[in-house]
């Protein structure tokens, strides 16, 4: 409380720009600090008004702004943005306060930007969760690299390549957002890295050049319950039940497998058998984390399609991560991970060899 008491004062007794000096470092503190100091802020903040009113709404300012960098949830970070701007346009305000928040919202736009907007790689198709390990020496992808991590963006759109029934190649519209994980620089100049998958994406629009040389484009990030959701409210509206039906195959015991194994462990069951070195299941279901439960198809569906498809891939199983992107139902997703979970284990119990 006391400490308290002296901020308080503190602000009565400063300047503008000290005052600023002072929020700032409220906010890098709660930004390093749990997610759960965000009502002390806002708390604090409120208590303030009786201070001086006029510093209560850049408190505030800073409140949301640390609510649109923090959260994950994009309509928060919307409506977080949404007040900031709000907030900028109230009268009363003195040159100062009017060009900090113009500074800000410049900000705010280059980061919101840097939300829709994401630079592209064609290397391999990655579904969420998975992890890929590599040595980067093309200088271009370096160079992207190296931009990313300067930029605190260490983000880069991942796609793949989809063989159409004519054998013509085409790069997919489809992909995941990937993480630069541990870059490190070695002897000779490469990067090694870690790229670990995360949100999926469908490309919208045309894909320019950027400046440095490498491929960007705007994007349209996809969530799997909001897939659902629509589903459920469009003509068939049964399609996600059944989809749930069928995921449960995956995980359920299962007659017509030793000691009724669900497809799923049954195939980790097998796969421990050949692997290529000892413990890569095990480091591969690490990666995965936990299992999506059945209740979630489309989620349950990648799952599967990564552990089948792992990378390094282990040459057990079909390809099936270009059509888990590309599918645009649940149902349709669950149907893929099944019949190339049951391929797999088939061949490698050797009732039917795929090649």
């Amino acid at each position: 409380m006391l400490s308290l008491l002296l901020f308080c004062e503190t602000f009565r007794r400063s300047s503008f720009w000290l005052r600023q000096l002072l929020v700032c470092t409220c906010l890098m503190f709660t930004l390093r600090s749990s997610s759960a100091l965000v009502p002390l802020l806002r708390h604090n903040s409120f208590h303030l008004t009786a201070v001086n009113p006029t510093t209560t709404k850049n408190i505030h300012d800073y409140y949301y702004l640390y609510y649109y960098l923090a959260n994950n949830n994009s309509s928060r970070r919307k409506q977080s943005l949404q007040r900031l701007f709000a907030s900028a346009d109230g009268d009363g305000d003195d040159d100062d306060e009017d060009d900090f928040m113009a500074s800000l919202k410049t900000r705010m736009a280059e980061v919101n930007d840097r939300q829709t907007k994401l630079p592209l790689v064609v290397l391999d198709s990655m579904l969420p969760r998975q992890v890929l390990k590599i040595q980067v020496n093309n200088p271009l992808l370096s160079e992207l690299v190296k931009t990313s991590i300067q930029n605190e963006s260490p983000f880069i759109g991942m796609l793949g390549m989809a063989r159409l029934v004519t054998g013509e190649s085409v790069h997919l519209k489809r992909g995941a957002e990937v993480e630069i994980i541990n870059p490190e620089v070695v002897d000779d100049g490469a990067i090694r890295l870690e790229l670990r998958a995360g949100r999926r994406f469908e490309i919208r629009g045309e894909i320019e050049t950027a400046g440095l040389g490498w491929t960007e484009a705007r994007v349209d990030f996809l969530d799997f319950q909001e897939e659902e959701d629509k589903e459920i409210l469009g003509n068939d509206r049964m399609a996600v039940a059944r989809a749930i039906s069928k995921a449960t195959e995956l995980t359920s015991p299962n007659m017509r497998t030793p000691n009724n194994l669900s497809l799923v462990d049954r195939w980790i069951q097998l796969a421990k058998q050949v692997e290529r070195e000892p413990g890569q299941i095990d480091r591969l279901l690490e990666d995965l984390g936990e299992r999506p439960p059945q209740d979630r198809p489309s989620d349950l569906a990648f799952w599967v399609g990564a552990l089948i498809n792992p990378l390094p891939a282990m040459g057990v199983a079909m390809e099936i991560r270009p059509a888990l992107l590309s599918a645009k139902t649940a149902e349709e997703r669950v149907q893929i991970a099944m019949d190339g979970i049951w391929k797999s284990i088939r061949h490698m119990d050797g009732t039917q060899s795929m090649w």
